[in-house]
């Protein structure tokens, strides 16, 4: 007999889809789930149609949701995900993992799921290997670019990019880092 778990926050099918992509992100990569790879991972799949509804702004890391920081909350307080902290200091990082009831959440609505299973894998299959750090800039670059699309309809120029992402990150990025990370952009996620 299957076990039935209570869920009072997140029982839908858009609560499922992220569930199903956090745990592909544990299956695929060795780098630790967080809150900085959470939200740029999801800013990247809801630019490639997995449509999720978190508004993204702007903010320190890049391309920030406060819809989706809840919600990561009210998954923590339902059980359908749980956060290992890394490390015992006073900045400890967030590693969130998946549990029994992710698992029944993504049974309960596989269906759905699978309409997106080629999308999701596919971008975590490109973005497996960055670094939250990586992972920041190359959202920037991204968020840039959409931003500059929507207002002049048209795709901005790399050095347009460059001038654009120093301006937002000032110097944390060398101008030969934004040029890889926009290259990347181009040719895997546009």
């Amino acid at each position: 007999m299957e076990k039935k778990y209570r869920l009072y926050l997140c029982d839908n099918k858009e609560d499922a889809l992220l569930v199903y992509v956090i745990k592909r992100w544990t299956e695929m990569s060795k780098i630790p789930l967080g809150r900085t790879i959470i939200q740029k991972l999801c800013y990247f799949l809801k630019k490639s149609g997995v449509p999720f509804d978190f508004n993204y702004e702007l903010y320190t890391y890049g391309p920030f949701s406060i819809d989706l920081y809840d919600k990561m909350d009210e998954l923590l307080v339902d059980g359908v995900i749980r956060d290992q902290y890394s490390g015992k200091e006073k900045k400890e990082k967030s590693v969130y993992r998946v549990t029994e009831s992710a698992e029944y959440l993504i049974k309960k609505y596989n269906g759905y799921i699978m309409n997106y299973k080629e999308t999701i894998d596919r971008i975590i299959n490109k973005l497996k290997e960055f670094t939250p750090t990586q992972l920041e800039l190359l959202s920037t670059i991204l968020y840039y670019i959409k931003s500059y699309q929507n207002f002049y309809s048209k795709l901005p120029t790399q050095n347009e990019v460059v001038c654009g992402v120093k301006e937002i990150k000032k110097n944390k990025f060398s101008e030969d880092d934004i040029k890889e990370k926009y290259n990347f952009i181009i040719e895997n996620i546009l």
